[in-house]
């Protein structure tokens, strides 16, 4: 409440300008998942999606992420630059959020995860979070990782961000021997194929927002960590997504946004073999944002209110994003 009440004065005393001006060379790439309100589903409310646009528009020069890689080599970003990205692929982006980009003019691009896309699967934090939600036990025992309380809301976010954690530090494979586990131990069925609200963007959609300007980048096939699969299986991560990408859309992806995208999850070999397909690469944390890191390029998370959202877009970082790519 503090923070709010300090960050609207700030605003209204011309004290954001401040330090928006001191923060002016210094492009700022946002990084969303979805616009949906929803009290388990992490993401920014219609509403608020709309609030931030308006002031984003007002006070910053917004650009395409494919004009401003383009400035980065040339040297020619333009003071207070923004650019908006989106991750993963929800149908939300076409119902709730393309619909103010399209209307205000605003360039976005869009990572998406082309089996999530296909409905070949659900993407993995998609599939705890339904497990979570579709229970009706009020708590949750794990023989090796110890009991999660499920009776409310806020325990199942709880439980999910814990649960979520170690997911991390699982292989694809045995991640999904624990949703198995899981499902049995909340008696909730098991799915692959995405169901509300959780369902994916589709190949048409994406085509239409296309042509009406929205870029389309990899976010790869199924959303591993890189960092954590053998060299084979990241080559066809990030080689398919870009194939498939291209035959659906006709246009060659440039860029890839890393799934998770945390330091440990980009290790130099992820590096070296995305830099041989595609031009630029996108974290889920503030970084440099300059043509000698052009494969690591810093983001930052926008956050769900508008009065966060102003502090972090202005420089003043008293928010700053921890939980990844995943959320």
């Amino acid at each position: 409440m503090l923070k709010r009440i300090l960050i609207n004065m700030f605003d209204t005393l011309g004290l954001l300008g401040i330090s928006r001006y001191l923060h002016r060379n210094t492009p700022v790439i946002l990084m969303y998942h979805r616009i949906i309100d929803h009290p388990l589903l992490p993401g920014v409310s219609p509403q608020v999606f709309q609030e931030q646009m308006h002031y984003l528009k007002k006070k910053f020069r917004i650009v395409s992420i494919n004009q401003l890689i383009n400035e980065i080599a040339s040297n020619t970003v333009k003071p207070n630059t923004a650019v908006i990205t989106f991750d993963d692929g929800h149908q939300d982006f076409y119902t709730n959020a393309w619909p103010v980009l399209r209307a205000e003019k605003i360039p976005a691009s869009l990572y998406i995860t082309t089996d999530f896309i296909d409905k070949k699967s659900m993407l993995w934090p998609d599939v705890l979070r339904y497990l979570l939600i579709n229970s009706q036990h009020t708590e949750l025992l794990l023989d090796d990782l110890g009991k999660f309380p499920l009776a409310s809301d806020k325990d199942k976010l709880l439980t999910w961000n814990i649960l979520g954690n170690y997911c991390l530090t699982l292989s694809s494979l045995q991640r999904h021997v624990f949703f198995e586990n899981l499902a049995q131990r909340l008696n909730t069925e098991w799915i692959n194929e995405a169901k509300k609200p959780f369902l994916p963007v589709s190949w048409e959609e994406i085509k239409e927002m296309q042509s009406e300007g929205l870029i389309i980048g990899s976010h790869t096939v199924s959303h591993p960590i890189l960092s954590k699969i053998t060299l084979s299986e990241l080559r066809e991560e990030l080689d398919t997504s870009y194939q498939l990408i291209t035959q659906h859309t006709g246009e060659y992806p440039l860029g890839i946004c890393y799934p998770n995208g945390m330091a440990t999850d980009i290790s130099q070999v992820v590096i070296r073999q995305a830099s041989s397909i595609y031009q630029y690469g996108l974290v889920a944390f503030p970084g440099s944002i300059s043509k000698n890191n052009m494969m690591q390029l810093g983001r930052k998370a926008a956050p769900k209110t508008l009065w966060k959202f102003k502090q972090v877009i202005n420089g003043m970082n008293f928010h700053e994003n921890t939980s990844g790519g995943y959320q």
